[in-house]
């Protein structure tokens, strides 16, 4: 809980808990949705860790499955935020819809990258997996503090839009990696 500790000190309660409620309501399609399917298909892979081809053609069905249901859900969020907040939490919420918006983007696009972390360790990389997440604290961190020292709350928010994008290309170079039968355990 970075995000707490560094606005906690830096913008104080007020901005924790706008941070957060916005945080909850923007990852719901990531934390209800994709979570379960990439615990479900951890298993799965692991069976086919000694068949590259399966392998890659049951990520690639995982990843459409979450590219499905995860990006309109995410998206979907983001575009009615400004009706949603106030119908569920009232008007004295409002100011959270920018976070809300934000938080829903990332995590849109966020939820692309969670089926890379089974894979790894179904083939046993777990050190690409360390590798990509120390990747993701390095943005993630300075993003988080520079944020919440010009923004607040928002800034955070847009913290972690920013983060998922460096993510998404971290991602990429290592998606081609991930099935490259010349690379080293």
């Amino acid at each position: 809980r970075t995000p707490d500790l560094v606005l906690g000190r830096l913008a104080g309660a007020n901005a924790v808990g706008s941070f957060s409620v916005g945080y909850e309501i923007g990852s719901l399609p990531t934390t209800q949705l994709v979570g379960p399917i990439n615990r479900a298909v951890l298993p799965g892979y692991a069976r086919l860790q000694e068949s590259p081809d399966s392998l890659r053609q049951s990520y690639l069905e995982v990843l459409g499955m979450i590219s499905f249901f995860a990006v309109p859900a995410g998206l979907g969020i983001a575009a009615v935020a400004s009706h949603l907040v106030p119908l569920f939490l009232g008007e004295n919420w409002t100011h959270i819809v920018p976070i809300v918006n934000d938080v829903a983007i990332a995590g849109a696009f966020g939820a692309l990258l969670t089926n890379n972390g089974s894979v790894l360790l179904a083939l046993g990389r777990p050190h690409l997996l360390t590798l990509l997440l120390g990747a993701r604290v390095l943005v993630l961190v300075p993003a988080i503090y520079i944020g919440a020292t010009t923004a607040g709350a928002y800034g955070v928010a847009s913290a972690y839009l920013i983060a998922v994008f460096a993510d998404i290309e971290n991602s990429a170079s290592l998606a081609s990696a991930i099935f490259d039968p010349d690379l080293p355990p």
